[in-house]
C-alpha cells in the first residue's frame, strides 16, 4: 500500500486504524499517549519520498477502539477511562538506568523550547544510550514534528541513511515524550 490511505484492522481486541504511505525502507512513528496518528500529519509528507511511512493509532486513540466483550467498540466516556489510564501507566514508567540496554544507534529528537518536557531529560536521555546523537529543534516545542517538519524530517532521513553507520548495525529513532 502506497497510497497513504487510513485502513482499519479487526482483531478480538477491537480495531486498529493505520496508514501506510510511500516508498523504501519501512520507518515506523509512534505518537505519545494524548493523541494519535494525526500528530504525523505535517511530518509525514517530508518523509515519504524516502520511506515507507507507517503509523497506527494505538488503543483508544482516534480510530482505533478496544472490544467490550459484547462484541461492540468502547463509547467515548470509556476512551476516556482508557486514556487516564494510559497516562497514570506513563507516570509510573521509568526508564532511568535501563536505557544503556539500547545497543542500536539512536537519535534523541528535542524540541529547544519544549514546555512539557526539560531539554534536560532529553539528554539525559541521551547520555544513558550508549550510541545516541540528539537532534534539538531551535524554534520548536513539544510538538517539534508540527513546529518543524521539513528540517525534522531532513534530519531524520540523514541520520537513517548515514553511510558511517555499518549496514548491520540497527539504528532507532527516539522522540522525547514523557508527561509531568
Amino acid at each position: 500500500m502506497t497510497g497513504g490511505e487510513a485502513s482499519c484492522v479487526s482483531t478480538d481486541d477491537g480495531v486498529t486504524s493505520f496508514r501506510v504511505e510511500g516508498a523504501g525502507p519501512p520507518l515506523v512513528l509512534v505518537h505519545g499517549p494524548q493523541v494519535g496518528q494525526e500528530l504525523f500529519a505535517e511530518l509525514r509528507p517530508h518523509l515519504v519520498s524516502a520511506f515507507t511511512v507507517i503509523t497506527y493509532d494505538q488503543r483508544d486513540r482516534g480510530e482505533t477502539a478496544s472490544a467490550t466483550g459484547d462484541g461492540g467498540l468502547q463509547s467515548a466516556p470509556a476512551r476516556n477511562d482508557a486514556l487516564m489510564r494510559r497516562f497514570a501507566a506513563t507516570r509510573a514508567f521509568d526508564t532511568c538506568g535501563r536505557l544503556a540496554a539500547i545497543v542500536a544507534r539512536t537519535l534523541v529528537v528535542h524540541g529547544r523550547d519544549d514546555a512539557v518536557v526539560p531539554i534536560q531529560d532529553a539528554l539525559a536521555m541521551a547520555g544513558e544510550i550508549t550510541h545516541a546523537d540528539v537532534l534539538v529543534l531551535a524554534g520548536a516545542g513539544h510538538a517539534w514534528e508540527n513546529d518543524q517538519p521539513a528540517r525534522a524530517a531532513s534530519a531524520i532521513a540523514a541520520f537513517l541513511a548515514d553511510t558511517r553507520r555499518p549496514q548491520s548495525q540497527p539504528v532507532t529513532a527516539v522522540a522525547c515524550r514523557a508527561v509531568p
